[in-house]
């Protein structure tokens, strides 16, 4: 029985939530909506009963405008009060405001007791019900009513009023109390439970948006790596596309930009004579050096097998031609033997044959098939440097010449 009772306070008080700062705003923010909203109810109906009994009972009348003053100043306070401050002051002063203006017209006029007693448990219920504060200040608005109602039946104000009137009032306001401390306890129990409700959902919600942030970062990191060769690290084919479409149909218009079609010398018999292990090792090497020889505004894709690709976005023949023969330099100067089997030579290092083709060629209006004239261009002009004799840099003329692959 021990354990249901505290099981029953706990859930009544709950002060793990009534401690959280959230909770604690959210409080503050529905106590000054209610306590705005009951000032302007406390302003409308202080302004009619004036009206009402200006002609009967003219002291009703002198005691209810500054009343509503009073409702009028509490307005524009919890108005214009920050989101910090707690309103509970003035939510407090307002219903002792309204509980003084059901009580003091009784001793004023004894004959609207009626009227004005059942304004009583109005005041109570509807500021214990619709203003939510916590049990705690709940407990000290039930105390203050009570103060209140006691202290008018003994202060002079309550000397014009019968023995049954009296009672009439006292059991009214301790029934009306009773209604309040239940209902309030009903009430909070569900706001808490609304509260809770909605910070889980909000955690849920920040919850999908960090996966959906998660999934979004984990899709570019896909599609970035769907675009890089695994081998040499370099862009691939795939990127390749995208980016030759982008830069043909900005630099055709500029008339500017070049592409690089580079080719490893004897690949094939390095690759069969040192295992492909070695080979991919040179590949490897070979991607790095033509990377770290380019332009910053430069990119370099594996064209395929042996064969990488540069785009030069922007650049003059002269800045193309630059950028090649620093990278066949560079390539040189690495100083990977071939130990090629009937070589005499002992000194053979791998290069790379070079075809320089300028984004002006093609004839064609379209930028996709003129990039591929473009291309077309740069891989004869590479051919061209293999019949010449390897490790040299061709530029790409407008009628490439015919004749076999070489390796």
């Amino acid at each position: 029985m021990t354990n249901r009772l505290r099981a029953l306070l706990r859930q009544l008080v709950d002060a793990e939530v009534v401690r959280q700062p959230r909770y604690r705003a959210w409080e503050r923010r529905h106590v000054r909506s209610a306590a705005r909203a009951g000032s302007v109810v406390l302003i409308v109906v202080l302004l009619i009963d004036a009206a009402s009994w200006s002609s009967t009972a003219p002291a009703i009348t002198a005691l209810n405008l500054p009343l509503a003053v009073v409702g009028a100043a509490l307005f524009l306070v919890l108005r214009r009060s920050g989101p910090r401050r707690n309103p509970t002051g003035a939510a407090i002063l307002l219903g002792a405001t309204a509980l003084a203006t059901s009580l003091l017209p009784l001793g004023l006029v004894p004959e609207a007791g009626t009227i004005q007693m059942a304004y009583v448990p109005l005041v109570v219920v509807a500021s214990a019900l619709f203003i939510p504060w916590n049990t705690t200040r709940h407990m000290a608005w039930t105390f203050l009513c009570l103060a209140m109602v006691f202290g008018f039946v003994l202060s002079p104000f309550a000397a014009r009023l019968d023995g049954a009137a009296i009672n009439d009032l006292v059991t009214i306001t301790i029934d009306s109390l009773l209604v309040s401390v239940g209902g309030h306890l009903v009430l909070q129990r569900q706001r808490r439970s609304m509260y809770l409700q909605k910070v889980q959902l909000r955690s849920l919600n920040e919850l999908a948006a960090r996966q959906q942030r998660d999934l979004h970062h984990l899709a570019d990191d896909l599609r970035e790596a769907a675009r890089v060769d695994p081998l040499t690290g370099v862009a691939n084919r795939l990127r390749l596309g995208e980016d030759l479409r982008m830069v043909a149909s900005r630099d055709v218009d500029r008339g500017s930009g070049a592409a690089l079609m580079i080719d490893i010398d004897r690949f094939k018999d390095y690759n069969d004579g040192h295992g492909h292990l070695a080979g991919d090792q040179v590949l490897r090497l070979v991607a790095e050096t033509l990377a770290a020889n380019s332009r910053p505004s430069d990119r370099v894709y594996r064209f395929g097998g042996e064969e990488f690709l540069v785009l030069l976005p922007g650049a003059t023949i002269i800045d193309a031609l630059a950028v090649a023969e620093r990278q066949r330099v560079a390539v040189a100067a690495l100083g990977i033997r071939t130990d090629r089997k009937g070589r005499t030579d002992d000194d053979e290092v791998v290069t790379i044959s070079v075809g320089v083709a300028p984004f002006g060629l093609g004839t064609s209006a379209d930028p996709t098939v003129r990039a591929d004239e473009w291309l077309r261009a740069a891989d004869a002009a590479m051919y061209e440097s293999k019949v010449s004799g390897r490790n040299r840099v061709t530029v790409a003329r407008d009628e490439p010449p015919e004749g076999e692959a070489v390796a």
